[in-house]
């Protein structure tokens, strides 16, 4: 059952228990699961870590699609105090990990926090910072945060409003999800909405925190498109906007035999989803405990092998 699944997710060792849920859909099946441990029981939001990438990509679509910021935009051209080389990657290319730009990108003023990585990086740091980081191999795939919190950051610059306000305007109210919030921390689990314009910590790349009901709107969508406001973001995200090995999409990474997925993992949680629209399924998994970060893809892959086939079962999703 779902429901043994995640509590297995959720272990932390002997007769101990932290917090996971689940959600498989395929067709009009539907099947959610959450354990929540006592500690966690008034938590607001779970937080998402890396699974943040695909919503911000899918916010990143519906600039373009709305001509507010199209793909094919430099960088530079969005965030006028940014120097160096990093000027001429693009939307597109941020958002689909092939700007060049390294995983991460430190300075001698804006060292490494063991813990938080970013929990120090305001616009002017990010700037800083990106001066003397060199583009290496654009337009191949490397996965990078640090093009995420660029992308955040020039989104932030060129609309004049902070990333979740901007995903809750043109993501959120399309399914109807409470207003975001951002952890403020890799390992907090609060609910911050901070109102200026600062670099949130981890926010592009992974800061988001989403309820288990505003989880569900998001997967339903993911699976479903045309049954959403957001048919065209959605679709142009999931679709391959660089092929190679692996394609990316916007926000998403290509996988033959799930097709599009999304893994992520801080010192506290981890998480994994898998989306197949042609198929319509898709499944969502995240657990508080962050050395699941192998137990949460395994189970993801487990519901995937599982789920009945589109048109059995009952339920809507």
């Amino acid at each position: 059952m779902l429901a043994d699944e995640v509590q297995r997710a959720a272990r932390v060792g002997a007769g101990r228990l932290g917090s996971a849920f689940a959600i498989a859909i395929s067709g009009a099946h539907s099947e959610a699961a959450e354990q929540r441990a006592p500690v966690d029981l008034n938590l607001e939001g779970w937080e998402l870590a890396s699974l943040t990438k695909p919503i911000v990509g899918t916010l990143a679509a519906a600039l373009h699609l709305s001509g507010a910021i199209p793909l094919g935009t430099a960088v530079g051209d969005l965030v006028p105090d940014l120097r160096g080389e990093v000027r001429r990657a693009t939307i597109g290319q941020l958002a689909s990990h092939t700007s060049g730009l390294p995983r991460f990108g430190w300075s001698r003023d804006v060292p490494s926090p063991r813990k938080q990585p970013y929990e120090r990086y305001v616009g002017a740091d990010l700037e800083h910072v990106l001066e003397s980081v060199a583009l290496k191999r654009a337009g191949e795939f490397t996965y990078s945060n640090l093009g995420y919190l660029l992308l955040s950051h020039a989104f932030e610059t060129a609309m004049d409003a902070p990333i979740f306000q901007l995903l809750d305007d043109h993501v959120g109210k399309h399914l109807g999800w409470e207003p975001c919030g951002w952890s403020d921390s890799a390992t907090g689990v609060r609910w911050r909405r901070r109102r200026q314009r600062w670099i949130q910590p981890l926010a592009g790349p992974g800061g988001l925190q989403l309820s288990s009901a505003d989880l569900r709107r998001w997967l339903i969508a993911n699976v479903s498109p045309s049954s959403t406001g957001l048919r065209e973001p959605i679709e142009l995200a999931q679709a391959i906007y660089r092929a190679g090995r692996p394609a990316t999409g916007l926000g998403w990474i290509h996988a033959s035999a799930t097709g599009v997925v999304q893994r992520g993992r801080t010192p506290t949680a981890a998480g994994c989803i898998a989306v197949d629209a042609a198929r319509s399924r898709g499944v969502l998994v995240i657990s508080n405990v962050g050395d699941r970060a192998r137990t949460v893809p395994r189970l993801a892959q487990h519901l995937a092998n599982h789920l009945p086939d589109p048109g059995e079962g009952s339920g809507a999703p």
